[in-house]
């Protein structure tokens, strides 16, 4: 499906995972990605970056349904 920035939350949750800990449990950045996208579906959008990268970050965002959406405007009139 086609990403819509204009569905996701303005508020971002940024983790920075400890490398040295992740090397001893052998788990990379796409494993854990994915680990929470079967979790929590579409409702989030997790980016991430390289293994190699010199910070290790996952930036996640709460998407919003289209059906979200017009509720709160309805409760806002």
């Amino acid at each position: 499906p086609d990403f819509d920035p204009s569905r996701c939350s303005p508020w971002l949750l940024r983790i920075e995972p400890d490398r040295k800990r992740m090397i001893d449990k052998k788990l990379s950045m796409e494993a854990i990605s994915e680990r929470i996208q079967q979790s929590f579906g579409e409702t989030l959008n997790v980016i991430y970056t390289d293994d190699n990268a010199d910070n290790l970050v996952f930036r996640i965002r709460i998407v919003s349904d289209d059906q979200d959406k017009g509720d709160t405007e309805e409760q806002v009139d």
